[in-house]
């Protein structure tokens, strides 16, 4: 009897090991870059992140300018920081940008129950977008200003002849409404117990949202049907009283106000539902103001190679230019808005030496 004599590593054994390699070495070399991608892309998250809560806190910590020994009390803080992610397979180690951003928002205050009666008080958006070098423009960043730039939130407004049955539905609807002098307001005092004392007609000073530089569609929407609509008001009222509360929120809603302001003037009721013309205009095309998600990128390169033997050297830079838009809306100006741009620039230097001994 004979037996066969099977070789162990035979040519066909060995090109199916190289093949196996070939397939699962490659998807684990897939899997692994995955997940150092996504790590990175944690990282950078996490580290935005932080950065926009420490801006933020400092800023709420930081002392106003016009009075140094009150700090603001309230910041809030949006950073956009574009990251370089190289590519190995590249001598020049050119990748992609990728933008990254996060937002932070701070209440640091002893004083909620104050009223704001300067500009410097009122509530903003500070806004960083890293590698730009001028502000387009806003109320308290003028044009050429450098960053981080910053947009009111809220802005003052003033209402005349108001009558003093009238003070608390202001008060519901505003939250922060000043009636005396001393904020900027007139009619009521303070007696020494501590209760107010108004006379029948008040010059009201409001802290509106709605009249900031950056507003947002749903909240003056649902300010302006309570505005215009006592049922709505009423319902408002309802759901923000506290259980044990006294409070008469049908007396409150049933008092007459001024001429309503330019974002709920027009309203009409359609299918029992509220359309306000000139805020629906002013939002026309967009979800929300702010920095808009969309975004243009030009890219210039500039490389030199150099192999001397088996070394290689490689010089030059990479520069991608970013272009985003920022909508606002106009000061001064009822339902008009201001689309401006905002460009950053990301520079990554290609140098480095590569042997192949």
């Amino acid at each position: 009897m004979h037996a066969a004599i099977r070789t162990p590593h035979s040519a066909l054994e060995r090109g199916q090991a190289l093949l196996e390699l070939a397939v699962f070495g490659s998807l684990l070399i897939m899997l692994l870059g995955a997940l150092i991608n996504y790590g990175l892309h944690y990282d950078f998250q996490q580290q935005a992140a932080m950065t926009s809560f420490r801006q933020a806190l400092k800023l709420a910590s930081d002392p106003l300018p016009a009075d140094p020994v009150n700090r603001r009390g309230d910041a809030s803080y949006l950073l956009v920081n574009d990251r370089h992610f190289p590519h190995p397979a590249s001598p020049f180690a050119t990748g992609s940008i990728i933008p990254g951003s996060a937002s932070a928002s701070v209440i640091r205050n002893f004083a909620m129950h104050k009223v704001p009666d300067r500009v410097d008080e009122l509530p903003r958006l500070t806004l960083n977008v890293e590698g730009s070098t001028t502000c387009p423009g806003s109320l308290l960043s003028p044009p050429g200003s450098k960053p981080p730039c910053e947009y009111l939130t809220a802005n003052f407004r003033t209402e005349f002849n108001v009558p003093k049955g009238s003070l608390d539905r202001y008060r519901e609807i505003y939250d922060r409404v000043c009636a005396r002098t001393d904020c900027g307001g007139a009619g009521c005092g303070v007696k020494d117990d501590g209760s107010e004392v108004c006379q029948d007609t008040l010059k009201l000073r409001l802290i509106d949202s709605c009249e900031g530089e950056m507003i947002n569609h749903d909240v003056c929407a649902r300010q302006a049907r309570q505005i215009v609509d006592q049922g709505v008001c009423k319902k408002e009222c309802e759901k923000g009283k506290p259980p044990a509360s006294q409070k008469d929120c049908a007396k409150i809603c049933g008092a007459p106000m001024a001429r309503p302001p330019w974002y709920a003037q027009g309203a009409v009721k359609q299918g029992g539902t509220w359309v306000f013309p000139k805020l629906d205009e002013l939002f026309s095309g967009i979800r929300n103001m702010g920095l808009q998600p969309g975004y243009t990128k030009e890219s210039q390169a500039s490389h030199r190679l150099v192999i001397t033997n088996n070394t290689s050297r490689t010089s030059g830079r990479w520069r991608e230019t970013t272009t985003r838009t920022v909508i606002s809306r106009q000061t001064g100006q009822t339902g008009r808005r201001l689309t401006q741009q905002i460009t950053s620039e990301k520079i990554v230097p290609t140098d480095g030496t590569f042997s192949a001994r």
